[in-house]
């Protein structure tokens, strides 16, 4: 084999790696076809519901064969920050069926309204304080 036709081989070899790099990275750009792929099983269903306007937050619902689960994030530039669980509504079997929410001078009150295993329909609020999601506060509704 000559210099010259080594050279063309490993000139050729580099530009079919460079391409297939940028394919791959071009198909990992799809973030919706990338949550679909980690979408996990026994997953019915998940929706995000954004927070009070003026504020970073977002809660994540997610429907799952015998119960739901409700996580509260704060987004910043296109990226999740800080993800908290509200595990009371996974340990009491209840279904979400609507969350409300308004900013407070302290942070955010959300209102979920839920649905019990036995049918009846019940109201809690979420006090969420900025910045310390973990130090929040789920109870029944005070009328």
């Amino acid at each position: 084999m000559t210099a010259k036709s080594r050279i063309l081989r490993n000139q050729t070899a580099a530009l079919a790696l460079v391409l297939t790099i940028g394919i791959n990275e071009a198909a990992g750009a799809d973030e919706i076809a990338d949550a679909a792929r980690m979408f996990p099983d026994g997953t019915a269903q998940m929706a995000a519901i954004p927070g009070p306007a003026e504020s970073d937050l977002r809660f994540v619902v997610t429907r799952l064969a015998d119960r739901d689960r409700l996580f509260v994030q704060i987004r910043r530039d296109g990226k999740t920050q800080s993800n908290v669980e509200a595990s009371e509504i996974e340990t009491s079997g209840e279904r979400i069926l609507e969350i409300r929410s308004e900013s407070e001078a302290t942070g955010t009150t959300a209102f979920v309204d839920t649905l019990a295993p036995d049918g009846s329909e019940l109201t809690y609020e979420l006090f969420l304080e900025i910045d310390k999601l973990d130090a929040y506060i789920y109870q029944p509704a005070s009328n």
